[in-house]
């Protein structure tokens, strides 16, 4: 299923190397929600690959927004106590840095801009 997240990383992105060389990165980010009267958060684990995750890796820390386009699949398993488990987790296709980053100095650390954001007259 296709979705659209928005929300910040609840912890740095864990990076790996597949044995074909491809990258992977691995973080969950929580996006809060309002309906009606109600509040909550819901915590979505998310997987990047290539030059996609590199990216996420290199630039992205715990507590920054993402928005993120991607697919959404639910898995289920059962655990020691043979309670029934899920999770929600996304494979993403695209993403988008919300806001910056600055360190102490005042530098900022954001991406280079990439060809697609150039408009060209």
């Amino acid at each position: 299923m296709n979705c659209v997240l928005y929300g910040n990383l609840t912890r740095d992105p864990d990076t790996l190397t597949t044995s074909g060389g491809t990258t992977l990165a691995k973080f969950s980010v929580a996006e809060n929600w309002q309906y009606k009267d109600k509040e909550g958060v819901s915590f979505f684990e998310c997987v990047a690959f290539g030059k996609t995750a590199s990216t996420i890796s290199m630039y992205l820390k715990k507590g920054q927004p993402i928005l993120i386009f991607g697919d959404m699949r639910q898995e289920t398993w059962a655990d020691s106590a043979n309670q029934k488990k899920s999770r929600f987790v996304i494979t993403i296709n695209n993403f988008k840095f919300i806001g910056s980053r600055s360190d102490k100095t005042g530098q900022s650390h954001e991406p280079p801009a990439s060809d697609e954001d150039v408009i060209p007259f």
